[in-house]
């Protein structure tokens, strides 16, 4: 079911509705066919509209509204193939053969589907659960769902390295560090100003003792005996759909001379195990890192 929905099936409609009908187009027995925004932008063109008012349509309504009904068909197999689990039983089954073991995590054995289909992807996983009758086990496994890594998940994992190694502070993002005009005077500078307290600084610092066992004695160990001291946690973010391989990732942080330097997240598609593809790729950008500052105090 799993991968009917999510990588095989639902896989195969949701890239044709989001590269074809929300894309450039679709080839249909050999007349090629342009998606919705190829023919709105000529109209848009054909009539004279200004550049922002293009944007907008293009790429905010349609490309945002295109967005959300990319998912549509993977929750159409999914919950057909829930439907049959149902009336076939499998998901009684199931249920009560892991309900004693996701009770220790507050989650109930109904949850193991949503799980499941969240390692590919959150949403359908999320949609998932409503099979789930009671609003509390229904609404934890949400909530844990929303915290298994996919492929989108990356980058807000990345974040969470980051409040994590900065006690628990979630930090505003920026992309722009400063402006200036054309005459090269500054006009704006950003500087690092925090979010939100998204944990206590116990908790924080329970968990920054985890990622360190990850380096000094896990699946991290190539960051260790390094210039800095580094923190994280490797993983598998999702199984691809062209190919047996896996996708490594690897988040996690770098600290030198008692300064929390960089928050990292880095995935390898089609590659295999995290601690093999992800943490070389983390060394190399830490080691950097940890060059560049020390040239800059030179």
């Amino acid at each position: 079911m799993y991968f009917v929905s999510v990588t095989t099936v639902g896989s195969y409609v949701t890239d044709w509705m989001n590269n074809g009908i929300f894309g450039e187009g679709w080839s249909l027995f050999g007349n090629w066919i342009p998606g919705i925004p190829v023919i709105v932008e000529s109209f848009l063109s054909f009539i004279g509209t200004a550049d922002w008012l293009n944007s907008l349509i293009i790429d905010g309504i349609i490309g945002g509204v295109g967005a959300v009904l990319g998912f549509v068909p993977q929750m159409l197999v999914l919950f057909l193939l829930l439907a049959f689990l149902e009336a076939c039983g499998y998901m009684a089954r199931i249920a009560f053969v892991l309900d004693r073991i996701f009770r220790k995590f507050g989650l109930s054995g109904k949850s193991f589907i949503p799980i499941l289909i969240g390692t590919g992807c959150g949403v359908p996983g999320i949609m998932a659960s409503r099979t789930i009758e009671n609003e509390r086990d229904r609404r934890m496994t949400i909530m844990t769902t929303t915290f298994i890594p996919c492929g989108a998940k990356v980058p807000f994992i990345g974040m969470i390295a980051g409040a994590i190694c900065n006690d628990g502070n979630l930090m505003r993002p920026y992309l722009v560090d400063h402006t200036e005009n054309a005459s090269g005077a500054l006009v704006e500078q950003n500087k690092p100003a925090s979010y939100k307290q998204i944990m206590s600084k116990d908790q924080a610092a329970f968990l920054q003792n985890l990622m360190a066992a990850v380096v000094s004695d896990g699946t991290g160990a190539k960051l260790s005996d390094q210039s800095y001291e580094a923190f994280g946690k490797t993983g598998t973010a999702q199984v691809s759909d062209s190919t047996d391989q896996t996708n490594a990732w690897f988040v996690g942080y770098g600290k030198k001379d008692g300064y929390n330097d960089l928050a990292i997240a880095v995935i390898v598609e089609d590659s295999g195990a995290g601690s093999t593809y992800a943490v070389p790729v983390a060394k190399k950008t830490m080691t950097t890192m940890a060059i560049i500052k020390a040239s800059a105090l030179m």
